[in-house]
């Protein structure tokens, strides 16, 4: 007769805190939904020190902009939702840092990066080529409110 033998499996690594980690991202998501109230409560205390004058349809408004000034609104939906997504992806690469997982931090880092050149794009605009595509996208980019910036090979296409 065999004598049976326990076998027993070793004891696994130990599971890494997380605590910490979401410690921080508490805290800055806590500083930043500050920020960003603090600038809105600066914005209403502005726009309240405006003078008033008579708008388009007779009411009263605040005059808390030069009539001159138009701001567009492509790059301000732009940056905002460049924020989110950017803070999004930095939270993705520091979990991944803390797991050691190399391939998708950096994954996340050139994905940040990408959308950080989307966010700059979003005020100046670099068009390659002015042929037909080129020209309807440097002025609609133009109507969207960016400066331009046309690059052509051709001397010919540069000239027109």
């Amino acid at each position: 007769m065999t004598a049976a033998v326990d076998r027993v499996l070793p004891a696994g690594p130990a599971t890494a805190a997380r605590h910490p980690l979401f410690i921080a991202t508490g805290a800055v998501v806590a500083a930043g939904t500050m920020l960003m109230f603090g600038m809105l409560a600066v914005w209403f205390k502005f726009r309240d020190a405006s003078p008033l004058r008579v708008g388009r349809n007779n009411k009263m408004i605040h005059d808390w902009l030069p009539a001159d000034l138009k701001i567009p609104e492509v790059a301000t939906n732009t940056l905002a939702i460049t924020m989110v997504i950017a803070a999004i992806m930095g939270q993705w690469a520091v979990y991944s840092a803390a797991r050691k997982d190399a391939q998708h931090a950096t994954l996340a880092l050139f994905i940040t990066g990408v959308i950080g050149i989307a966010a700059v794009n979003a005020q100046v605009a670099i068009v390659c080529g002015y042929g037909d595509v080129g020209k309807g996208s440097a002025a609609s980019l133009k109507g969207a409110g960016a400066r331009v910036i046309v690059t052509e090979i051709d001397p010919i296409c540069a000239l027109s």
